[in-house]
């Protein structure tokens, strides 16, 4: 990355900040995670893994587009997805699709 590039080749944190256009306080977080671990990317984080994968949720809110009086439990009963899903979980999907009005 040049911003690391640069703050080894011995520029101050400021100087770097000023030309990439950032806040100093994310070239000097940047910097300290290189010092740390040796990279600049984020670390993998843990916790439960999604229940639904993209083509799936991209069939719940396709199917509440086709059908414009599909609620967000007509789709939960009558879903082609092999998976059990939660009410809770189609209502999560449509919402981050943008498919607010569907979620009564």
């Amino acid at each position: 990355m040049a911003i690391i590039k640069k703050l080894q080749l011995g520029e101050t944190q400021g100087v770097v900040s000023r030309e990439f256009k950032m806040s100093h306080k994310s070239v000097h977080d940047l910097w300290k995670k290189f010092q740390a671990t040796g990279k600049v990317e984020n670390l993998k984080r843990s916790g439960r893994p999604e229940k639904l994968i993209i083509l799936e949720k991209r069939v719940l809110c396709r199917e509440c587009v086709n059908d414009l009086f599909l609620s967000a439990k007509a789709v939960h009963l009558s879903s082609n997805i092999p998976k059990k899903v939660s009410l809770w979980t189609v209502q999560r999907v449509l919402r981050a699709g943008g498919l607010l009005s569907k979620l009564q």
